[in-house]
């Protein structure tokens, strides 16, 4: 039986269609939440504000003009996931590995959220498609040609400006793209190469945002609320407002104030009636936050930590997106709530770092061995840099902020489970 999933030749695309059609059927056109919901208003107005994926809103102005609604919008992430898995199983010909491609869209913490039309997943299903095309050619040992090169950077661009911590991630797909077609050249050049693209693509990104909010819209300074954020967690922890006082919402602003309002995101500080703080108004307010806000990160930094912390451990490695697609759907069940929510934790990012530490060290020491180790580094590599950078930059303990890290780890999956099988039988062969 096990020859039989071996030798199959097409058994694995056909799975994968057939899944992959079910997931159509299933998910179709996609969920819009209340950020998309947001954009989707805006796009309908012809206006984009700057806070918004204002590339994603463009593009997507474009497609309600063949249809309306999110159906494009999905349809184009599940082609991406498509194109992704095909490449995967083409890679594992030989191995019974071929079949975790097939089945990747309904791994349960992919599956849950795949059709969610936010940033989030634009912004995975775009690197995990071009990660792949990549991994394809580091197999190969091929270079990209040149209209290849510019369509690479083209969706590069996009993908990288549809989420804002994207470009802490960009560093490291185009050393892969240098290393790709300079396969033979010295490191210096690869690093020269990478950070020149790097910042041409961020700059570009910026010349474009700005030229949509300043055609249709106007800036909202979208910073700012990562700062307030900040400060009103360290203000519980140092047990000292250090929100600057022009930024009460009203005349006197105690502890339990922050603490009555202090959330695993930003918005109950700042945007309820409420709420205990305001934005800012005018730049002098904004040079004044930023002042203050490196100066109490200095002068409290255990306080930092411990806000940050917070954050990133209840909120995003103990958050499981399964969980809370129980709670919002099913939850008002009796047994369900009693019964399958709590196994819903199960679907936690915190149990699949283990794993993800245990192979990137694994494929980090075979690395020159093996084809599969630098790919399997490569794909953890973006995975644990968004953790690192969600720990600085998040604005909220979300699950979906993540989404992107868990589908690079099952991504990177077959490339580690190879590395340690060819180990193991290396180790047996030497014995």
């Amino acid at each position: 039986m096990n020859d039989y999933f071996l030798k199959s030749k097409n058994l694995p695309y056909y799975i994968l269609f057939l899944l992959t059609s079910l997931l159509i059927y299933m998910k179709f056109p996609g969920h819009m939440p209340f950020d998309s919901q947001g954009l989707y208003r805006q796009i309908s107005k012809g206006v984009f504000l700057e806070g918004h994926s204002l590339t994603l809103g463009l593009f997507w102005s474009y497609l309600t003009l063949i249809y309306k609604g999110p159906g494009l919008i999905f349809l184009t992430n599940i082609l991406m996931i498509l194109i992704s898995s095909i490449i995967g199983i083409g890679l594992h010909k030989k191995s019974l590995l071929k079949y975790w491609f097939a089945i990747i869209p309904f791994i349960p913490q992919v599956f849950v959220s795949i059709d969610e039309i936010m940033k989030d997943q634009v912004f995975t299903f775009g690197y995990g498609m071009l990660s792949m095309i990549l991994c394809k050619k580091i197999y190969d040992r091929k270079k990209l040609k040149t209209v290849g090169c510019v369509a690479f950077f083209i969706s590069l661009l996009y993908f990288t400006s549809v989420k804002y911590q994207a470009r802490f991630i960009l560093p490291i797909i185009v050393y892969v793209f240098m290393t790709v077609q300079f396969y033979n050249k010295g490191n210096i050049h690869k690093f020269i190469g990478t950070i020149l693209l790097s910042f041409t693509i961020i700059f570009s990104i910026g010349i474009v945002n700005n030229c949509i909010v300043n055609k249709k819209g106007k800036p909202t300074y979208f910073w700012q609320y990562v700062k307030i954020y900040d400060l009103a967690g360290m203000s519980l922890h140092s047990d000292k407002v250090l929100v600057p006082k022009f930024l009460y919402a009203k005349e006197n602003i105690s502890i339990k104030d922050i603490q009555r309002k202090y959330r695993l995101n930003w918005e109950p500080l700042i945007k309820e009636e409420d709420s205990p703080f305001r934005q800012t108004q005018n730049d002098t307010e904004r040079k004044e936050l930023l002042k203050t806000w490196k100066k109490e990160v200095l002068s409290h930094p255990l306080a930092y930590l411990k806000h940050r912390g917070y954050i990133w451990v209840r909120g995003l490695m103990l958050g499981s997106p399964i969980k809370g697609y129980i709670g919002e759907n099913y939850n008002h069940i009796s047994w369900v709530k009693k019964y399958i929510f709590p196994l819903g934790s199960v679907g936690a990012f915190v149990f699949l770092m283990p794993f993800l530490l245990f192979f990137f060290c694994q494929n980090f020491i075979n690395r020159h061995r093996y084809k599969q180790a630098q790919i399997g580094v490569f794909l953890q590599a973006m995975s644990l840099t968004l953790l690192g950078v969600l720990f600085v930059f998040s604005l909220a303990a979300v699950a979906r902020y993540i989404y992107f890290s868990t589908y690079m780890f099952m991504l990177s999956v077959p490339f580690s489970i190879d590395v340690f099988l060819q180990n193991r039988k290396l180790r047996k062969k030497n014995n």
